[in-house]
C-alpha cells in the first residue's frame, strides 16, 4: 500500500479551503449589488434624520477636523488632518550575499532603513552590527473629533488614503534636542560629520487637505455616528472614498472589490491545489 504524502494532503485541504472562500466572496460580490440598491439611502444632505437610525447610509460633504487634532507629543508635531504619521529610520548595515559553486562571497553597505536589520544572522556580526531596537518606534497618531455635517466619523477610515505629503519641517521651524532638522526630517546630529551606524532620521507624514473637501462615507448610522453595517453581503462594513460617489458608483465599487478578493483568493486555492497535486503524485510513483 503506497503511503500518502502528507504535505501534499495539506496543500490540498488548503486549496479546498481556499476555493470555497473564493466561491463564498463571489456569491456575496454578486449579493452585493441587489442589497446595496435595495438598503442604502444616499443622503442629500449629511443630516442626522430619526428614520435612518440602525440603516445603511451614505453621507457627502467636507470633513473638518475638530480640536483634538493628532499630535506626536514626543516630537512637537500636530497635524490638521485626520492621521499623523511618523516614519522612523535608522542608519544601518546590510548585507548582500552572492554563492559561484561552492564559494559565497559577502559585501556590507550602509543604508537607511524603517525596518531593524537582524545583524545577528551575518556572516560577520562583530564588525558589521546593528542596534536591536530602534530609539523611536514607526507610529501613527489618530484625530478624535472628525466631523462630517452632523456626523462623527472614526480616522481609521483615512488609513488607505496615501499619506502623500510630507511635513516641511525645516521650513516651519521645528527642532528636537540633541537632532538636527533638516529638509522633512529630524536627524541625530553629528557636527556635520555625517550619519553614524545607529542614527536615527525622523520623517512626518499626512494626507493632502484638499482630500477632505469632498468625502463619502458609507456605514450604519447610531446616533449621530458612522459606524461598521454588519453584513455578510457586502465586501466593506464600513467605507470611504475621497470623491462623490453615486449609489452606481458604490455598488460597483463593491462588486468590483468582491471580483478581486474572489480572483485572488481562488488564485490561492490554485497554486495549494497545484503543490499539492505534485507532491501526491510524486510519493505514489515513488
Amino acid at each position: 500500500m503506497k503511503k500518502l504524502s502528507i504535505p501534499g494532503a495539506i496543500c490540498l485541504a488548503f486549496a479546498a479551503l481556499f476555493l470555497f472562500l473564493g466561491i463564498g466572496i463571489f456569491v456575496q460580490q454578486s449579493n452585493a449589488g441587489p442589497m446595496l440598491e435595495k438598503e442604502l439611502i444616499m443622503l442629500d444632505a449629511p443630516v442626522v434624520l430619526p428614520e435612518n437610525e440602525g440603516k445603511l447610509v451614505a453621507i457627502q460633504g467636507e470633513v473638518i477636523v475638530g480640536d483634538d487634532r493628532p499630535e506626536d507629543d514626543e516630537f512637537g508635531i500636530i497635524s490638521y488632518t485626520p492621521i499623523l504619521y511618523r516614519r522612523v529610520s535608522m542608519y544601518q548595515w546590510q548585507e548582500d550575499r552572492q554563492t559561484f559553486g561552492n564559494n559565497t562571497e559577502y559585501e556590507y553597505s550602509k543604508t537607511w532603513s524603517e525596518k531593524v536589520i537582524n545583524s545577528l544572522v551575518f556572516n560577520d556580526p562583530v564588525m558589521h552590527g546593528n542596534p536591536l531596537i530602534k530609539p523611536y518606534e514607526t507610529k501613527s497618531f489618530h484625530a478624535q473629533n472628525l466631523t462630517l455635517g452632523d456626523f462623527q466619523i472614526d480616522a481609521v477610515l483615512f488609513a488607505y488614503v496615501p499619506a502623500d505629503r510630507a511635513i516641511p519641517m525645516e521650513s516651519l521651524g521645528f527642532e528636537h534636542p540633541g537632532m538636527t532638522t533638516v529638509g522633512n526630517c529630524f536627524q541625530t546630529d553629528h557636527a556635520g560629520a555625517g550619519p553614524s551606524i545607529g542614527d536615527v532620521r525622523v520623517a512626518f507624514n499626512s494626507i493632502e487637505h484638499d482630500l477632505l473637501l469632498d468625502v463619502t462615507v458609507m456605514g450604519k448610522q447610531s446616533g449621530n455616528a458612522i459606524v461598521p453595517y454588519v453584513s455578510n453581503k457586502l465586501p466593506d462594513d464600513q467605507k470611504l472614498w475621497t470623491k462623490s460617489m453615486t449609489k452606481d458608483d458604490i455598488i460597483r465599487d463593491a462588486q468590483a472589490t468582491g471580483q478581486v478578493w474572489g480572483l485572488f483568493t481562488c488564485g490561492v486555492a490554485l497554486v495549494f491545489g497545484a503543490v499539492g497535486a505534485v507532491l501526491v503524485l510524486r510519493k505514489r510513483r515513488a
